[in-house]
């Protein structure tokens, strides 16, 4: 039987070139149900119709989980990306992903986040059920019956929630909502966890160091004062607390694959 779909309300982070880019494709977002809510952060659904000989290339940062995706009628799961991710759209083209939780216990499918950081991996070989969904994806019609088969798919992965996955939510909520975290030690005092101990723990759970998430989140807040234009290079670099413009031009690059004042050019 098919349930209502909710629609995901909350902020799009991790976008490159959000206002701009967003002219080019359709992104709509769904929230899973309770029951479903320690397995999946959301569905999502992509659509784009660019004019014959017209592309376009979509930049993201995205976020460390694990992705189930449908491109080109074929179904993957994608680990999680260390760097920027790039994807090209021609003509007209859909795709559809499950946004897995952060550290979602997918264990009993032979399923590790640190095995499976930059790559992609065929749905058929963790999943019984990939040749199905794939095929009721493709014929589906409507974001109602696409989210109802995706929710119907991955309803029997359900494990319990578990502690480590919990915890592991709460220290990158942390990371992510608190912009004066910039170093590991002041993760490690805000939590009580030694430094050693997080790296482990975020290793294990996700596949990236939580030095890595820091960068990361606080890249994504880069992303968003470049768009808006509202602070100066300089005053970026010294908010997220670089001691110089080379650091902070060197960190960007590595994760956008971009220097901040070409990135800031083009918005």
């Amino acid at each position: 039987m098919q349930q209502s779909i909710v629609v995901n309300k909350t902020n799009i982070t991790g976008v490159m070139h959000h206002t701009h880019s967003q002219q080019f494709y359709e992104l709509r977002r769904y929230v899973p149900s309770d029951e479903l809510a320690h397995l999946v952060e959301q569905f999502w659904i992509v659509d784009w119709a660019l004019p014959k000989g017209k592309f376009h290339v979509q930049h993201n940062l995205p976020d460390p989980n694990l992705h189930l995706v449908l491109d080109n009628n074929t179904l993957s799961l994608l680990g999680p990306i260390s760097k920027s991710y790039k994807y090209t759209m021609r003509g007209a083209g859909r795709v559809i992903g499950v946004k897995f939780a952060l550290a979602a216990n997918l264990s009993k499918h032979g399923i590790a986040p640190h095995q499976c950081v930059d790559k992609r991996i065929l749905a058929r070989e963790k999943f019984a059920f990939a040749a199905q969904l794939t095929q009721q994806l493709i014929d589906a019609d409507d974001d109602n019956s696409i989210v109802n088969a995706l929710r119907d798919a991955v309803k029997p992965l359900c494990l319990e929630r578990t502690e480590a996955q919990l915890s592991i939510q709460q220290l990158v909520a942390i990371i992510k909502n608190t912009p004066e975290v910039t170093q590991v030690e002041q993760l490690s005092q805000r939590c009580g966890m030694s430094i050693r101990t997080l790296q482990r723990h975020f290793k294990a759970h996700i596949g990236l160091s939580p030095k890595w998430l820091i960068r990361k989140y606080r890249m994504h807040q880069v992303l968003a004062l470049l768009e808006s234009q509202t602070k100066s290079l300089t005053e970026v670099a010294m908010w997220l607390g670089y001691t110089d413009q080379a650091h902070f031009i060197k960190d960007f690059k590595h994760f956008t694959g971009v220097t901040p004042a070409a990135y800031s050019h083009e918005c």
